[in-house]
């Protein structure tokens, strides 16, 4: 599980505002209110599930993961003090710790902790199901039993995987808002697009588009940024913008994979199937065994009616992977079409 920490200083070293804080001088369960990178799934009564119980979930809340190739961004906002001062040092670290305070406590030392009315324990309730599991827990029982070596809960290590420190200055409340003086450099055009990465997935895609503007400043020659733009209008529905800022991309870089790929989606847009198939191609060439081919290439021969290229398509990803559920159906959903 990891998860942003946060704190923000006044000149004078007092803080005013955290975020992400572990209890216990660092070896307690994390403030509730903290961005985590984890899956949060709840039961019928809206418990987590977090007690090796995980046939009773019934909602996810939420997913917030960063998979390979991916970014994040974290937004926080701040109330400043009248008495900031002209300057405040803000600390962001993002901190790893394998299991949950919970979990481990749970595994080790975790008991049923009984319902009281008054002095007198209520027995009569159900409290839980394979639906949902009411019961309060203590983190009292005998751990001399555990099967792991160490018969004590253990306090699981807590890991920097990153951090950093800014200061910044601090304006009189009437003060005229001063004009922005970012210098995009060719060394931080992975930030750039990190940070539009991160807006983009949260559907900020006027926050992206601008991000990924920095790249072409920075590195006009780079195909990345033109790339992004490109991906971003695509998801507006702007496929003549799309195309042309791709189109600048693919000048660079013609083979470029994730460049075909946008490019291909914003003709299939458009209509014409023989130039996105075309373009689609030059991907798969480069990734043969994409379990997703289907998804990239039947709808265009689907659409064109050219149903044996479909069911071909589909058989090939059978070929890669049988156990792909959506691969084994989708050849019988283009089978009940008259045949070619």
């Amino acid at each position: 599980m990891c998860g942003w920490s946060c704190k923000q200083r006044m000149k004078r070293g007092k803080q005013f505002f955290g975020s992400g804080k572990v209890e216990d001088d660092g070896k307690g369960p994390v403030e509730r209110g903290a961005h985590f990178y984890r899956s949060l799934q709840i039961d019928g009564h809206g418990n987590p599930v977090n007690k090796r119980n995980a046939w009773a979930t019934r909602s996810v809340v939420y997913v917030h993961l960063i998979p390979p190739g991916a970014a994040d961004t974290a937004h926080y906002r701040l109330h400043m003090p009248e008495n900031v001062g002209d300057k405040i040092t803000l600390y962001a670290k993002l901190n790893y710790r394998k299991f949950t305070w919970f979990n481990t406590h749970f595994s080790f030392a975790g008991v049923e902790q009984p319902e009281l009315v008054g002095n007198t324990p209520l027995t009569n309730r159900i409290k839980t199901t394979p639906d949902y599991d009411d019961r309060k827990w203590a983190f009292n029982g005998d751990i001399s039993t555990v099967s792991g070596n160490v018969k004590a809960i253990p306090d699981l290590p807590i890991i920097t995987i990153a951090e950093d420190t800014k200061t910044l200055r601090v304006l009189a409340r009437n003060a005229p808002a001063p004009q922005p003086r970012t210098v995009a450099t060719k060394e931080d055009w992975t930030r750039w697009n990190d940070y539009g990465i991160g807006l983009f997935l949260q559907g900020d895609l006027k926050g992206a588009a601008a991000a990924f503007e920095k790249i072409t400043e920075a590195d006009p020659q780079s195909p990345d940024g033109w790339t992004n733009i490109g991906r971003v209008l695509v998801q507006e529905g702007d496929t003549a913008g799309a195309r042309k800022v791709l189109e600048k991309s693919l000048a660079i870089d013609p083979r470029l994979a994730r460049t075909n790929f946008f490019y291909a989606r914003a003709l299939k847009e458009d209509g014409e199937y023989d130039g996105a198939i075309a373009h689609l191609q030059i991907v798969l060439a480069q990734f043969p065994r994409d379990t997703r081919r289907p998804q990239r290439t039947w709808p265009r021969s689907f659409l064109q009616k050219r149903y044996a290229d479909a069911v071909k398509e589909f058989e090939q990803t059978l070929s890669i992977d049988s156990r792909g559920f959506a691969g084994a159906l989708q050849p019988h959903a283009v089978l009940q079409r008259p045949r070619q």
